[in-house]
C-alpha cells in the first residue's frame, strides 16, 4: 500500500473506528458528538467541517476500494461520520437529548435501508458507500427540522 492509500483507509475507517469489532457504526456515528458539542451552534464552523467531511469521505470511500479491493468494505465508516454530521447540520439541536436522538433515529434507519436509500447504496462503489448515509440524513432531517420549528413555535 501507498502512502496515499494508508490515509485513504485512515480517513474512511474514521481513524480506526470502523475496525472497532463491537458496533463500529454506532462508534462513528457518536464520534461527531465533541465536534458539535464545540462548534455545531457556529454554522460558519460546522457547515465546512461537514462539507469537508462528505468530500474527503467520498475520496478516501473510493481510494479505499481500490486499494483493497472491496467493493463495500464493512470497515468504512466515514460514510455514517458524513451523514450524522449532516443531520446535526441541518437540525441544529440544542441540548443532549435533542442531540443524541436524531443520531439515534439516524441509526435505526440506517439499519432498516428502506426506499431511496437501499437503491443509494445498490450504485458502484462510492456513489453507493456514501450516498446511502447521504440521503438518510436528508430525510431523518426533512421528518425533523418542521417538527422542530413546530416546538419552538408552540413554546
Amino acid at each position: 500500500m501507498h502512502a496515499v492509500d494508508w490515509v485513504a483507509f485512515a480517513f474512511s475507517t474514521w481513524f480506526g473506528l470502523g475496525l472497532s469489532p463491537i458496533v463500529p457504526t454506532l462508534a462513528a456515528v457518536f464520534s461527531i458528538l465533541p465536534v458539535y458539542c464545540a462548534f455545531g451552534q457556529r454554522p460558519p464552523i460546522f457547515w465546512p467541517f461537514t462539507l469537508g467531511i462528505i468530500l474527503v469521505g467520498w475520496w478516501a470511500s473510493y481510494q479505499s476500494e481500490r486499494s483493497t479491493g472491496i467493493a463495500d468494505d464493512g470497515r468504512i465508516v466515514v460514510d455514517e461520520v458524513a451523514g450524522a454530521a449532516l443531520l446535526l447540520t441541518f437540525v441544529r439541536p440544542r441540548d443532549h437529548w435533542q442531540i443524541i436522538l436524531p443520531l439515534i433515529g439516524y441509526l435505526v434507519v440506517d439499519g432498516i435501508k428502506p426506499w431511496p436509500m437501499s437503491a443509494m447504496e445498490a450504485l458502484p462503489g462510492a456513489y453507493g458507500v456514501m450516498g446511502d448515509d447521504l440521503v438518510i440524513a436528508v430525510l431523518v432531517g426533512a421528518f425533523l427540522v418542521p417538527m422542530r420549528v413546530w416546538q419552538a413555535r408552540r413554546n
